[in-house]
């Protein structure tokens, strides 16, 4: 008999920060948690590694280029959203060519460099616990799971 592997998808997520600020993007006509500031982030597609994803990602997003080399994996989120089992990998890049904008109007409104304490509340859930965890310098955590 085969044996049944768990499988979920996987997401990257892309911390760039500078000076103790953290460079955010304001959700907009994404009909998904629109309001809120995340980081640059996208699913894993198919046939690619979890770099190259980030690679594009970056680019597309931000259009900036960011080098395997300058990523470092600096936490890995389990989370259950809307139901969905999926598993999220946050890298931080130490160098990046080009300057960050907003490279998707239709779902982010703008850029903003700041201190992640500026902006308690106005996150998207998942995405400030993962930065709070990267910042305690913890490399895992869970969201969205409820245990008796």
């Amino acid at each position: 008999m085969k044996r049944e592997r768990f499988k979920a998808p996987s997401s990257v997520f892309l911390i760039l920060h500078s000076q103790q600020k953290f460079c955010l993007l304001h959700r907009t006509h994404t009909g998904w948690m629109d309001g809120l500031y995340s980081i640059a982030a996208g699913a894993v597609e198919a046939g690619e590694t979890l770099i190259q994803a980030l690679i594009r990602e970056a680019k597309e997003e931000l259009g900036i280029t960011v080098l395997p080399q300058h990523l470092q994996l600096v936490h890995t989120l389990h989370a259950k959203t809307e139901g969905d089992l999926w598993l999220g990998h946050f890298f931080a890049a130490q160098e990046w060519d080009g300057e960050p904008i907003t490279m998707e109007p239709h779902k982010h409104s703008h850029i903003l460099w700041v201190p992640l304490d500026e902006v308690n509340g106005q996150l998207v859930p998942y995405v400030e616990q993962a930065l709070r965890a990267v910042q305690a310098g913890q490399m895992y955590s869970e969201f969205g799971f409820e245990f008796a």
